[in-house]
């Protein structure tokens, strides 16, 4: 952008020279045919109307435009870094309570948690069975041990 700032005002510049050597050029012919024709030379001063003046407006406004063009992305860049300043603070912040909320837990070995309860590892219709049979046996026994009476009539 800043560029095209400079491409303009260059062009401004290069009109300004262009319209100042072409109406010092027309003067000169013009001094010249006096000079030839005996007549004076005039002295010319400054145009209250220039045609090179109508030739830069568009070219002012572009400048114009373009500067507060510059401005806003500027003010923009700004807000942008800003944000993202308060954006690695808050990620600063975060991680420094993470950190001290994981200080207060106590390590577990994860080895030890994949750890069974059971003293060995027994797979198959073998523990299956051997576990039936023992649940079985102390069913009974706990029958036994109870002596349930038994019904007599009708009951609900």
């Amino acid at each position: 952008m800043q560029k095209s700032i400079t491409d303009v005002e260059q062009s401004i510049e290069k009109i300004d020279a262009l319209g100042t050597g072409m109406r010092e050029a027309v003067q000169k012919a013009a001094n010249t045919i006096r000079a030839f024709t005996d007549k004076p030379e005039k002295e010319y001063g400054e145009k209250k109307f220039s045609k090179t003046e109508l030739i830069k407006k568009p070219l002012q406004a572009k400048r114009k435009l373009l500067c507060g063009m510059l401005g806003y992305t500027d003010a923009a860049i700004e807000k942008v870094e800003k944000l993202s300043a308060d954006v690695k603070q808050y990620q600063s912040e975060r991680a420094d309570r993470e950190i001290e909320r994981m200080a207060g837990a106590e390590m577990v070995d994860p080895i030890a948690l994949s750890r069974v309860a059971e003293p060995e590892y027994q797979y198959g219709a073998e523990a299956f069975e051997a576990q039936q049979q023992d649940i079985t046996k102390a069913m009974s026994e706990s029958m036994a041990a109870k002596d349930v009476p038994a019904m007599n009539g009708k009951s609900r």
